[in-house]
Order: C-alpha cells, then sequence, then structure tokens
C-alpha cells in the first residue's frame, strides 16, 4: 500500500480540527443568540405586563394611590441594591470562569459562596428595612402610610437576593430559559394575587390597598425563588467532580462583586433622591399632600413606564 506523506497527514488532521472547532465557535454562537432572543423576549414581555398592571392599579387605587405605591417601591429599589449587591453579575463570572478553564468542579462551590453571600445581604438589608420602617416612612418618604408596607417589603429581601444568584447561574450555564420562566411565572402570580386581594377582600382604605398589592409581590417574590431552587438543584447535577482548588473563591467572589455593589449603590441612591425630590418640589411649589401623589403617580407610574419601554430591547 502506498505509504501517505506527512504533511499530508498534517494538513488532513488541521482541517479535521477546524471543522471541529469551526462547529463548537456556531453551536456557542446559536447559543449565545437564543439566550439574548429568550432575554429580549422576557424582558419585552416583563414590561408589557408591568404597564398593563400599573393602568390596572391607577383605576383601582387612583393616581393617588398609584404615586403612594411608586414613592414606596423607589425605596424598596434602592433596597433591592442592597440586598443584591453585585451577587447575579459576582456569580455569572465566577461560573463562567469555571466552565471556559474546564474545572466544572468549581460550579457548585462557587455557588455554595454565592447564596451565602445572598443570604448575608438579604437578611441584613432586610432586618434594617423591618426596623427602621418607621424613620424612613415618615423621615424620608414623608408619609406614614409606607411604614406598614416597607416592613412587609423587607421579608422580600432575602429572597430576591437568593434569586438574584440563582438568575446568574441560570446565565452563566447559558439555560436562560429556566430562569425566565421563573420570572414571568412570577409575574403572573403576582398579578393574580394582588386581583384577588383587591378585589375580593376589598381593602377599605388607600394604605390598605397598597399593603395587598405589596403583598402580591412578596408572594411572587417567594415562589419565584422556590421555583428557581427546585430548578437549580435538579440542573446542578450534572457538574460533579473533585480535585480542584475552591479556598480562593470567597475572597475572589467579594473582589468582584463589593466594587461592583458600591457603583450600583451610587446609581440607585441617586435614582431614589430624584424620585423622592418630586413630590417635595410639587409640596414646596403650593401642591397639597395629596395632590403631590397625584400627579407624582401619573408621571412615575403611568407615563415614565411607557415611555421607557424600548430599553425591554437594549438592556438583555
Amino acid at each position: 500500500m502506498p505509504t501517505r506523506h506527512p504533511h499530508k497527514i498534517a494538513k488532513t488532521l488541521v482541517r479535521k480540527a477546524y471543522a471541529m472547532n469551526n462547529k463548537k465557535t456556531k453551536k456557542k454562537l446559536f447559543q449565545f443568540i437564543t439566550n439574548v432572543i429568550l432575554l429580549s423576549a422576557t424582558s419585552f414581555i416583563m414590561r408589557a405586563i408591568g404597564v398593563r398592571f400599573n393602568v390596572y392599579l391607577s383605576e383601582r387605587l387612583g393616581t393617588d394611590g398609584l404615586g403612594l405605591f411608586t414613592l414606596t417601591m423607589s425605596l424598596y429599589a434602592l433596597m433591592i441594591t442592597f440586598a443584591t449587591s453585585a451577587v447575579g453579575f459576582a456569580s455569572t463570572r465566577l461560573i463562567s470562569e469555571a466552565i471556559g478553564k474546564e474545572c466544572e468542579c468549581l460550579i457548585r462551590p462557587a455557588m455554595k459562596h454565592s447564596i451565602i453571600y445572598s443570604v448575608c445581604f438579604g437578611t441584613a438589608t432586610g432586618l434594617i428595612l423591618f426596623l427602621f420602617a418607621g424613620p424612613i416612612g415618615i423621615g424620608i418618604l414623608g408619609d406614614r402610610r409606607t411604614v406598614s408596607s416597607l416592613r412587609l417589603l423587607s421579608v422580600s429581601l432575602p429572597f430576591v437576593s437568593l434569586t438574584s444568584a440563582l438568575s446568574g447561574y441560570f446565565t452563566a450555564v447559558r439555560r436562560v430559559a429556566k430562569s425566565s420562566a421563573t420570572q414571568i411565572a412570577g409575574q403572573v402570580i403576582r398579578i393574580g394575587a394582588t386581583v384577588f386581594a383587591l378585589e375580593v377582600i376589598i381593602p377599605g382604605s388607600l394604605e390598605s390597598s397598597c399593603l395587598s398589592v405589596i403583598a402580591g409581590g412578596v408572594i411572587a417574590e417567594a415562589i419565584t425563588f422556590f421555583a428557581s431552587w427546585i430548578i437549580y438543584l435538579f440542573d446542578r447535577r450534572r457538574y460533579t467532580g473533585s480535585g480542584c482548588d475552591s479556598r480562593e473563591l470567597r475572597s475572589k467572589l467579594i473582589s468582584i462583586a463589593i466594587p461592583m455593589a458600591f457603583s450600583s449603590y451610587v446609581r440607585s441612591a441617586l435614582t431614589t433622591i430624584e424620585h423622592l425630590l418630586i413630590p417635595w418640589g410639587l409640596r414646596k411649589n403650593g401642591c397639597t399632600s395629596g395632590r403631590a401623589l397625584e400627579i407624582y403617580g401619573v408621571m412615575q407610574g403611568m407615563a415614565l413606564p411607557v415611555i421607557m419601554f424600548p430599553y425591554a430591547f437594549l438592556t438583555p
């Protein structure tokens, strides 16, 4: 039989290797595009549902009630920033690096540290909000009716923080569909629980109405976390192994998350201050407290969500 020349064998091997790498690249590109489409679709659906839900709330609570609810949620958004403290970004990066270095045995330890981080920050922020709800509601928000809502919102902060860590995991392992499904389901549950509370229980005052809306959100956050946790427990079975050093993961997680968290604190604090200054400025220029809440509710609860709707296609 004729003997093949070494350079021909080398060319054949190079062509095969290139074909294999090209196939892997195309597969990763397809996964990337699919995940972006899923994230965009999820963001679009969530924002569309949110806009329609705000219309329902304005009809049920009135513009002043929507203003009171939006004012409470503006402070809650700042608390979420403290509770999560960039854990979603940190877990995504740690797990992505483990996959890229083909050291998948680090995935479980990375998630363990991320979950501990989430529990610490989420619980601490929740306790602070619960204990200081009175001074925050009366002194900062300027409305005593927000105090009970803030205390109820504090219960959801550990769930929000843990869900953020799990969402970072699903993003890193390219299974965004699972995280997106739980987010949409949580939004549907939130709306269902809120509508049930407002239509069936029929609260008597504006404060209790806002409390019913917030209770629906707290229930949805808890269910979203437990659903994400169950999916994660089944999904992580594919990542096993030993022999990788995970001792530096804790310090690496902190070095990634804390700088990102501080920048998030500043941005979120400035946004919250902006929200608080609107009703304060309206009252200073002659509006009553009720009228200031009405104008604020129309601006922040109805107009801006529609204006900012295109961000649903940009943020993913």
